[in-house]
Order: C-alpha cells, then sequence, then structure tokens
C-alpha cells in the first residue's frame, strides 16, 4: 500500500499558537531563505534579537551570495600573509600554519589583529528585515496575539494570523509569505482592515553587516560606512508602484526591488507608492484595505531585479502558483518514510524529524555552496561554513531522490579547486587540500583546529560517487564522471602525498601535526587517527574506481597508499582516538566518539565485528552524552544497526539529551549552546542514518516492516544504500 504522502506530510505541519523566540519559522529556496515571527514578516526583530543570548533565533533574510567584508582600520584587507604563522615539524620538514593567535612583532606588526579579522571576514550578512509598522513606529510584543501560524509544508507557505491591539482595539491581520522557486524573491500577501488604511505599513530595513549570529549591525555609528540609494529603471520596463533600491556596504553592494502586485478592486484602486528613506536605511509601503501583495527581489544586479519583476505572474490569483507547484512536485518525488502502524510512542516523533528535515535541508542546506552549520537561518562561526560538515547536511540528498539538490554544491568546488591546490602547494603538497572553515573566497580561516583538520579531505569524493550511483543510465554517469573527474583527481592526489610511508611497520600512516574528528587532542600528539585512516583508504579506493571506470592509468602512489593504509589503532580489542591514546575510554570519553564512524556509513572491513562490538559497549558505559552532538547520535546509530542491533539505534536516535533536542520547527538545536540555536548537519544525519538503517535491515520498499519491536516503518523513493566497504 502506498504511503499517503499529502496526510502524511500535512500532518507534521509545525503550528504556533504563541511567540516562541527559540522556533521561528522560516520559508526559502535553498538559495534565499527569510524567518518569520508570529506575523509573517520580523515585526518582532529587536525581541527575538535579544533573545539570542536565552537561546532564541535571531530574524534574519539571507542568501548564498549575501557576504559582507567590514574593512580594517586603514582600508586595507588583511591577507594571511599578515599573520605569524606556527611551526611544526613533519616527516623531516618544517610546515606553516596559522593555528595560533600570536602577538604582534616587528616582523608582523599586525598578526594578532590580522588573525582575528581573517577570522570573521567575510561574513554573511542579514540583508534586511521586514515587518509592520503602525502609525511609522515599531510594533511591540505586547501589541501582538497570536491566532494562528502554520507551516503548510506541502504549499511551502506561511500562513499566519495574528491580532493587533491599537488603543484596545483589536484588528485581525492575515499574512501569507514564501519565497519564489527560483529566484531570491519574497512574496507577501496581508489582509489589512480598512480602519488601518495607511496607518499599518511594511518597512523594510537595511542594516550594516555583522559577523555576529545576527548578520546585522543597526547601531548608529556604522551609519557612515554604508548607504541607501534610489535607482532607476529603463522607464518602458517600468512596473507602476514599484521602486528599486541599491545598498552599499563598505566595498559590497546589493539591490532590492519591492513591487506590488494586488489584486486591483474597489477596494484598493488608489495605492501609495514604496517610499525611501536613504538617510534612515528604509523603504516603506502603506497597505490599503483588502488584499496586499508585494514581491521583493534581492539580487547582486539591478538587472536581476528588473528580471524577477517583469516576470512574476502578475494575475492575483496565481501569485503563490510558482511556490505550490514547485513544493507539490518536490513532496510528490522525495524519499520519504512513514512510521504508522507503530506502537512505540517514540515511532512519531522521529517521523515527525524526518519530515521536518527534509524541508530544513531543502531549503537552508541546499544551495549553490556547502552551507553554515545554521544554514541560512542565521550566523554561526562568524558566518562561515564548515566543510568537514557539508557532508552531514547533504549526504541523504543522494538517496532521498533529490540528488540534484546536492549537486548544485559541486560547482563551488569546481570554482575553488585552484584555491586548494594553492592551499595544498603552500606546505609542499601535492594535489588539492580542500580547507574547513571558510567563507565564499575559500580561504582558510585562522584556527586552533580549522587548518589542522583532514577529514574534510575525502568527503567531495563520496558526495560525487553518491551522485554518481544516481544517474539513470551509462551516458549521464560517464557525463557525469568526465566533468568531476579534476575534484576527484587532486583531492586523491593531495590524500596520497600526505600519507607517509614506516618502512618499520610497512604501512602508510598520518602524521602530526593534525586535529582528529574529536577535536580534544593536540595536534602534535596525534598520530593515526582512528576515523581518518579508515576514510584515506575508503578516498583512494573510490578515486581508483573512477579511474579505471573512465579508462585513466591510476597513480601508482594511489594504490600503494590504499593497499598500505595502517589500519585504525587499537588494543585488547578496543579501538583508540588515535595511536597515541591507549586510554581514550578513560580520559578522552566526551566529544564526537570518531572510532566508531569506521563501522557507520563507511565499513572498514580490517575492523571485526567484535571490536566494533566491543568499543560501542564500552563507549555506551563510558562517554560524556551530554557532550555528543546531533549527527553523533546518527552515526552511532548506523553503528547500531550494522551490529545487528536496531532497538539500540532507536534509543539512540530517539534519546532525550541536549544536544539531541528538535525544536517545534524541526531544528535539531544545540541547547547546551546558545549560539547553535539550529545545527543542520543533525537534521541531514538523521536522514542519512535512516537510509543505511533501511539497507541494512533489508527494509524493503513500499511494504510495512518491523524494524525494531514497536517501530513499524514504511518507505518510498529511498535508494538503497550502497554501503560502502574496503
Amino acid at each position: 500500500m502506498k504511503i499517503d504522502r499529502e496526510k502524511l506530510v500535512a500532518k507534521h505541519n509545525p503550528i504556533l499558537s504563541e511567540i516562541d523566540f527559540s522556533s521561528p519559522l522560516s520559508v526559502g529556496n535553498g538559495e534565499f531563505c527569510f524567518t518569520a515571527d508570529p506575523t509573517g514578516l520580523q515585526t518582532l526583530y529587536d525581541e527575538y534579537a535579544g533573545s539570542v543570548e536565552k537561546g532564541g533565533v535571531p530574524l534574519c533574510t539571507m542568501s548564498q551570495w549575501g557576504w559582507h567584508t567590514a574593512m580594517p582600520p586603514d582600508g586595507v584587507p588583511y591577507t594571511e600573509a599578515d599573520v605569524a604563522m606556527t611551526e611544526y615539524e613533519w616527516n623531516g620538514r618544517t610546515v606553516h600554519y596559522t593555528s595560533r593567535r600570536m602577538e604582534n612583532s616587528a616582523s608582523f606588526p599586525h598578526s594578532k589583529e590580522a588573525y582575528q579579522w581573517l577570522r570573521e571576514n567575510p561574513h554573511r550578512m542579514n540583508l534586511a528585515t521586514i515587518g509592520f509598522f503602525l502609525d511609522e513606529k515599531p510594533i511591540s510584543q505586547n501589541m501582538i496575539t497570536v491566532l494562528h501560524q502554520e507551516l503548510i509544508l506541502l504549499q511551502g507557505l506561511l500562513s499566519s494570523e495574528f491580532l493587533l491591539s491599537d488603543h484596545g482595539t483589536n484588528h485581525v491581520i492575515q499574512t501569507k509569505t514564501a519565497v519564489h522557486p527560483q529566484k531570491d524573491a519574497l512574496l507577501v500577501s496581508v489582509k489589512c482592515p480598512k480602519e488601518l488604511e495607511e496607518r499599518l505599513s511594511v518597512r523594510i530595513r537595511f542594516p550594516y553587516g555583522a559577523s555576529d549570529i545576527t548578520g546585522a549591525d543597526f547601531s548608529a555609528d556604522r551609519k557612515a560606512l554604508h548607504s541607501l540609494e534610489k535607482t532607476e529603471w529603463d522607464g518602458s520596463k517600468k512596473i507602476a508602484s514599484s521602486l528599486t533600491a541599491e545598498h552599499i556596504v563598505d566595498n559590497d553592494r546589493y539591490y532590492f526591488g519591492l513591487t506590488d502586485l494586488s489584486p486591483k478592486t474597489s477596494g484598493n484602486s488608489c495605492r501609495t507608492k514604496p517610499q525611501i528613506d536613504s538617510s534612515n536605511f528604509f523603504i516603506e509601503q502603506k497597505l490599503s484595505p483588502g488584499i496586499n501583495q508585494f514581491c521583493m527581489v534581492f539580487a547582486t544586479t539591478v538587472e536581476e531585479v528588473q528580471k524577477t519583476f517583469n516576470k512574476q505572474n502578475k494575475n492575483p490569483f496565481l501569485f503563490f502558483e510558482p511556490v505550490t507547484v514547485w513544493w507539490y512536485n518536490f513532496w510528490k518525488k522525495t524519499g520519504i518514510i512513514s512510521f504508522e502502524s507503530s506502537t512505540d510512542s517514540r515511532a512519531e516523533l522521529l517521523e515527525k524529524r524526518i519530515i521536518l528535515s527534509i524541508y530544513l535541508i531543502a531549503i537552508q542546506s541546499c544551495g549553490s555552496m556547502p552551507p553554515q552549520e545554521t544554514g541560512l537561518l542565521c550566523n554561526s562561526w562568524h558566518g562561515k561554513f564548515h566543510l568537514e560538515m557539508h557532508f552531514w547536511h547533504g549526504a541523504a540528498m543522494a538517496f532521498y531522490n533529490n540528488p540534484e539538490l546536492l549537486e548544485k554544491s559541486f560547482s563551488w568546488y569546481s570554482q575553488h579547486l585552484s584555491d586548494a591546490i594553492y592551499n595544498a602547494s603552500t606546505n609542499g603538497y601535492k594535489g588539492a587540500r580542500w580547507p574547513k572553515q571558510v567563507a565564499n573566497d575559500a580561504k582558510n580561516s585562522p584556527s586552533p583546529i580549522s587548518v589542522l583538520l583532514i577529514w574534510q579531505q575525502p568527503h567531495i569524493i563520496y558526495l560525487l560517487d553518491a551522485v554518481r550511483r544516481t544517474k539513470k543510465t551509462a551516458e549521464e554517469e560517464l557525463a557525469f564522471m568526465n566533468e568531476n573527474w579534476f575534484l576527484i583527481r587532486y583531492t586523491a592526489d593531495f590524500m596520497a602525498d600526505y600519507a607517509v610511508y614506516n618502512k618499520d611497520s610497512g604501512f602508510y600512516e598520518l602524521l602530526p601535526p593534525v586535529i582528529p574528528v574529536q577535536e580534544r587532542h593536540q595536534e602534535e600528539s596525534v598520530t593515526n587517527p582512528a576515523f581518518e585512516v579508515s576514510y584515506w583508504k575508503y578516498g583512494l579506493s573510490t578515486a581508483i574506481g573512477w579511474a579505471e571506470k573512465l579508462n585513466i592509468a591510476v597513480p601508482d602512489i594511489w594504490k600503494k597508499v590504499q593497499e598500505k593504509m595502517t589500519p585504525p589503532p587499537s588494543g585488547n580489542g578496543i579501538l583508540w582516538a588515535h595511536q597515541n591514546c591507549p586510554n581514550t575510554f578513560k580520559s578522552f570519553a566526551s566529544d564526537h566518539p570518531s572510532m566508531l564512524l569506521n563501522w557507520s556509513f563507511i565499513k572498514d572491513k580490517r575492523i571485526s565485528p567484535q571490536t566494533a562490538e566491543t568499543t560501542l559497549d564500552t563507549f555506551l558505559q563510558t562517554w560524556d552524552f551530554e557532550s555528543l552532538w546531533g549527527w553523533d547520535f546518527a552515526f552511532l546509530a548506523m553503528t547500531a544497526s550494522r551490529l545487528g542491533n536496531n532497538t539500540l539505534a532507536m534509543n539512540l536516535l530517539s534519546i532525550d539529551t541536549p544536544k539531541n533536542y528538535y525544536a517545534p520547527n524541526g531544528h535539531n538545536s544545540q541547547k547546551t549552546r546558545t549560539d547553535l540555536p539550529a545545527y543542520l548537519p543533525g537534521n541531514g544525519g538523521l536522514l542519512l542514518a535512516f537510509a543505511v538503517i533501511l539497507t541494512l535491515s533489508r527494509v524493503e520498499p513500499d511494504k510495512k516492516t518491523e524494524l525494531a519491536p514497536g517501530f513499524v516503518v514504511q518507505s518510498e523513493n529511498i535508494m538503497e544504500y550502497p554501503d560502502p566497504d574496503f
């Protein structure tokens, strides 16, 4: 029996009946995202921003292209050459990294400032705050009573209804909000009561950029650093009641357009055109009685704004049609999982998390470049993304029948391959070394961790191979492989060159300085981190497979390293974090238990089932569960399932602990950290875990199966997991 998709998805629509600062709702398309309060806009921006220190979420309008670089005092951007580097010995030579923040010196007079500046710039910025104003004054929280707000997942539409209190009189306001599926355009419909004619307005405020969680700085002392100016269009193409503006922020700029697409009825035939106040950085549109419909476009060129307006459907009955059609088709084809007929109360909880995670990954993590941990919701780590997390965000999309959403981000790797090659060359390595904490420019951020992390290297190989497997014909597969071969080649070249042959052991090794997945270890003490040596072998094995399929000669060094990569370190039948850490479970039992990754989404055949099981048992007895991160629960569940224990897998996925918390809006919030009110690697990891578990458990598509006692599962369009073992 087929899953009733409409019923299943609609069952999990997020619904709010009160203000919840920790769980605002978002609409987006992977390239552009708008997060709203219960008014359907960002009317209570200040209140939400003020709640951040208590775990609240700021209200942001963010895009993939919307980056800002704040200028140093002298107006000249710093570079890595301004930072004093830390020297390390590696295989008989000296290597250099910007790993420690050094004091200024005669040779590096700005090292300390440059180190921090490069960490914070560029950063993603909040493009604008869009909210209701009454009589040209802000509307406060005590003026609003939430009646009903619902994110209609099937339509990608946010529907909001609230009471606005005005000197003892309550007015019902209804708002619908959506993001166009192909454009960075916000579609807003507002039903305004007659008595508020031209008293109620929508105001779009433009902030200075910031590297903090809000991505915005509205302080008065920033006014001199940015400007907002009206721009004119070619009169023959101009639409009535529209306005475009250019926002210049230091050396960055973007364009905004507002056009009125309201139905022309007798109730609102005489409309007020939008007005701009350049000195106070806002655009305002007064509302008329009845239905007010606006299209708000953000773009890097005024021509793109104009193009979007000219193509936007002006038929009021079809205003949201492009949005609803796209989301209907998305939910019709995406991989989906139902726990109907389950008796365990946690089954519906997991089902809800799966449905909302599919939506959130689609709007937050599937764009033209790798996503932040917080996606386009707000800033994390100064607005930069982490390449070691790209896997956890997006890998599942290949197995949930949405490989094209993951594939969009591959262009960023292609565009920045030369940067990764340069990154490797700075320390004398061949190939391409992918950084960890970066912005759109692909430049490594100085950090005691990011410049020394390496487990992100094989990710692009895994992701490319996952998408390759989804190609429907041999011709499509070959074309895809040819197009992306250079990413595989240069990534594998670095991996092979980075491994060092130990003539005493007869194995290739990974030597210090290195920070492993479990970031608790000193870089100079780490040799052969457990997961990395397995992942290195997997990555080179896959690269060799690509070369053979393409009839390309395989470099001898690839074969040698792949065949002779040292096995994960262990003792007494238990895997260690790294070769120099026999006391892993006594002194380092916190953070990511990375030694168990080797038997999760990949399987290192050199590890026996007994060793994997004993290591998992030891972990369960000793580890600090509150220190685990959202995606840890996902891979631990995969490990349990691989060992034939789906009951433990379900327990791990549903365990009640701070970093396995999911807010009403579906985000995996890391409750012990106010800087991570959302953590999308947890959402993506959950989806991947079920793709792996369904395959390992031999769950047949379209059939109801008892996955574990009390958990009856049915799935559709989930691709069989290829289960890499090597």
